[in-house]
């Protein structure tokens, strides 16, 4: 058995609208990070 393949049509609308939202919150965030903040992770994550 296998399933069909998955379109636009069978989409439900709620996910398109949930990656626009993600999108807009992501816009001006700045997302590279400093070789420090870096360490600085790796250190708490220990």
């Amino acid at each position: 058995m296998t399933n069909p393949p998955v379109t636009d049509h069978t989409i439900p609308p709620q996910a398109h609208a949930s990656e626009q939202a993600l999108h807009a919150e992501d816009k001006g965030y700045h997302k590279n990070l400093k070789p420090r903040q870096i360490q600085m992770i790796a250190i708490g994550g220990a």
